[in-house]
């Protein structure tokens, strides 16, 4: 499915109540604390047209008791992961690249008919840990080179129970926003709204979309610390507030150094490209021209 977004936000984000954020540390000797970026915790989402990204089920949430239906984790932590592959998401990838992400069927094989085959070298039965690596070791590598430039590009999200699987990969001057949640369950029910689908967007509206999240968190943190001054809101321990702005400037220095670095593959592409040859090959996967 592709989509455009709407007028709204593409990330959008609620804090949840200071009183109710729990301090961090031991609490039987006392020894607690609340950073500012634990004072982000919160709901966050992404809204890509029709369908939103991180939201539960609702069957999900009624197995496990949600009081909300969009993702919860400290805010400052998915805009972290977010900003950090902006100068990835937003740089230009080899055309051998672009065509395989063009058409969709290929990609996906490729992505997961290697994750079974890799693994029909193994023996059956009971194989120590050690040694499955060992066996696959090969097969890692090469998946590993092919899709290091995607693990770039995607949001590292495993704090989240079955965490969404999704990426943003630049396409021409378009910035495709996907993901693939088909087989994100937790005992059998699926956890994500969204299962499979694409958004697009241009890269200039993609960057500004970045730039507003950061200015827009900021701006929610500043006022989270101007409400504790004022005494509006009381966290459940004494804060310093001096503190927490030191911390914002950080996060301040932080989100601008992320949004204007430059990128650099982890992975060449030339050597990529052989690995995801490789793959197809020993899948049996037709690569596009």
């Amino acid at each position: 499915m592709n989509s455009t977004p709407t007028s709204e936000h593409l990330f959008q984000f609620e804090f949840a109540p200071v009183e109710d954020i729990k301090p961090w540390g031991n609490h039987d000797d006392g020894d607690l604390s609340l950073s500012l970026y634990a004072l982000t915790d919160g709901h966050f989402k992404i809204s890509v047209g029709k369908e939103t990204l991180l939201r539960y089920t609702p069957e999900i949430i009624s197995h496990w008791g949600l009081p909300h239906e969009d993702a919860d984790y400290q805010v400052a932590g998915f805009a972290r992961d977010l900003f950090a592959s902006v100068a990835a998401i937003i740089s230009l990838i080899p055309t051998f690249f672009e065509n395989i992400i063009r058409d969709e069927s290929i990609f996906r094989h490729l992505r997961k008919g290697h994750a079974q085959n890799s693994y029909s070298v193994v023996p059956s039965g009971v194989i120590d840990k050690l040694e499955i690596k060992k066996t696959n070791s090969g097969f890692e590598q090469d998946r590993y080179n092919a899709f290091r430039w995607l693990g770039e590009r995607s949001l590292w999200l495993n704090y989240l129970t079955a965490c969404p699987d999704m990426w943003f990969v630049r396409v021409g001057n378009e910035v495709w926003i996907q993901w693939d949640n088909a087989d994100r369950k937790f005992e059998g029910i699926n956890v994500w709204t969204a299962r499979c689908g694409t958004c697009v967007l241009s890269v200039q509206t993609f960057l500004a979309e970045c730039h507003s999240f950061a200015e827009r968190l900021l701006s929610a943190m500043e006022s989270r610390i101007v409400s504790i001054e004022k005494g509006i809101v009381r966290a459940q321990i004494p804060l310093d507030t001096v503190s927490l702005r030191d911390q914002l400037l950080k996060f301040k220095n932080e989100f601008e150094k992320l949004l204007s670095a430059r990128y650099e593959p982890d992975i060449d592409w030339v050597e990529s490209e052989k690995a995801i040859r490789t793959i197809a090959l020993n899948s049996g996967i037709n690569l596009p021209v």
